[in-house]
């Protein structure tokens, strides 16, 4: 072999390796827990480390940014966009989330919003503050809290993104 010529090595193709490792561990029955731990010492005894992409620490607003942006937000003067926002800041609840709040999702006697099916498409209460009530209250549409106009696809998220993303422009945030 020429010092040229790459190493090339035969492998057995996945299925067929799973396959083999199957007919060897079927008598053992194995739980998700015991392969897991198999494949973890498998890899530690061939030297493979897993690569991890790094983590990176999401951006944090100076108390400056923020207050421009709490300005610039009730400024507006779309009142559907105004309780986007202003539900997004006082419950805190993920734009996929505030999307499908419907307004019988809303207790004001508890000031609590009911979160049907939320990440992991689990249901949550979430409070909200007493001064928040009566501008939900005042929402223009009975069927959804969030009904926006906004041009874009009709999945409603992007376009509660897009808002938000316009209104951090226009108060100067990156």
């Amino acid at each position: 072999m020429s010092a040229v010529e790459p190493l090339t090595w035969r492998r057995t193709p996945a299925k067929r390796k799973a396959h083999q490792l199957a007919t060897t561990l079927r008598q053992e029955r194995p739980d998700y827990a015991y392969l897991k731990e198999v494949f973890r010492q498998l890899r530690t005894e061939l030297g493979i480390v897993v690569s991890r992409a790094p983590k990176h620490l999401p951006y944090v607003p100076s108390e400056q940014e923020i207050r421009r942006y709490y300005e610039t937000v009730w400024k507006t003067r779309k009142l559907g966009d105004l309780v986007l926002i202003k539900t997004l800041l006082y419950t805190g609840v993920r734009v996929s989330e505030l999307v499908a709040i419907r307004l019988n999702d809303v207790d004001f006697d508890r000031c609590q919003v009911r979160i049907n099916e939320g990440k992991g498409r689990k249901d949550r209460v979430v409070p909200f503050a007493t001064a928040f009530k009566e501008t939900l209250a005042r929402t223009p549409t009975p069927r959804a809290l969030c009904n926006w106009r906004r041009p874009g696809p009709s999945d409603l998220a992007p376009s509660a993104t897009a808002l938000l993303a316009d209104l951090a422009e226009e108060a100067g945030h990156r």
